[in-house]
């Protein structure tokens, strides 16, 4: 199932999606003073497009030991989309770990072990290879979006859990979702974009269904530049995430509600946010 931020929730999509099932893994824990830290979506997903820093890649177990036996299946890691909203007073937190916080994002540490020796999330790898902070109408951050590539939900959950944002309790929320990434543009995009970030209404698969057609014919008749793509939920999905350019919030929710998928009724809230490009390609750029 799908929870509700804390914070006031609303925004829109766009271009060819590839939907795919996936089971349902749902979790949840808490991060620093007071941050809820809701983990939404499923068990990753793999896809995309071969080559792209974006798409979803794979790592091979090591070979089975001197006893012999079966190799084990290959590790398949994918996409989550981390929507990272800050407390009210967070600015002097934000600014004073800032320089901390790049250094996670550009090589995050593996995760510890449980105290009873469980391997479980702690030994899968992640890596973030896109993000940036959410500005607020005076420009300055609220927030942070940051797309984490990992082999599975606890592995994510346990680095978001280790940055050093959220362990000095900068975050009012955490939303994590497995994400899908539909289509990209060739990078670099440009350094500033909009977040267009939709959550479905209960029950509206079917709807999403028979709309996409019309939904996708949109996207690639907007000519943008950014990526795309759906929240994945069993059979179908359950939102959509967008990373576009535009010329202002105002523009950008405009043309997001001409959305066939919004115009249907599909989402139960949307919401924009304009965001500073730091991280592309897994490098940090400032």
């Amino acid at each position: 199932m799908t929870r509700r931020l804390p914070a006031a929730f609303a925004a829109t999509l766009g271009r060819p999606l590839v939907l795919a099932p996936s089971p349902p893994l749902p979790r949840c824990c808490h991060l620093g003073r007071g941050a809820g830290f809701v983990v939404e979506g499923r068990r990753p997903l793999g896809g995309g497009s071969g080559g792209h820093p974006l798409a979803t890649s794979s790592a091979t177990h090591p070979a089975a030991g001197a006893h012999g036996g079966p190799r084990p299946p290959p590790l398949t890691m994918g996409l989550h989309a981390a929507l990272c909203l800050d407390v009210p007073d967070g600015a002097a937190t934000r600014a004073a770990t800032r320089a901390a916080h790049l250094e996670w994002v550009a090589a995050p540490p593996p995760p510890r072990s449980s105290a009873d020796g469980s391997a479980a999330a702690a030994a899968a790898p992640i890596s973030v290879p896109f993000g940036g902070p959410l500005l607020g109408a005076d420009g300055r951050p609220v927030g942070s979006l940051l797309l984490v590539e990992g082999e599975a939900l606890p592995a994510v959950e346990a680095a978001l859990a280790a940055d050093p944002y959220a362990r000095a309790g900068l975050f009012q929320s955490v939303s994590v979702r497995a994400w899908r990434r539909g289509m990209a543009s060739p990078p670099p995009l440009p350094s500033t974009l909009y977040v267009v970030y939709c959550v479905d209404v209960a029950g509206g698969k079917d709807l999403r269904a028979t709309t996409r057609p019309a939904h996708l014919d949109w996207w690639k008749a907007s000519g943008r530049a950014g990526m795309i793509g759906p929240f994945p939920d069993g059979d179908g999905a359950v939102g959509t995430l967008l990373v576009v350019d535009g010329t202002s919030t105002e523009e950008v929710t405009a043309w997001a509600a001409t959305d066939p998928y919004a115009a249907a009724g599909l989402f139960e809230s949307v919401r924009v946010w304009p965001m500073k490009k730091v991280v592309e390609e897994g490098k940090v750029l400032v």
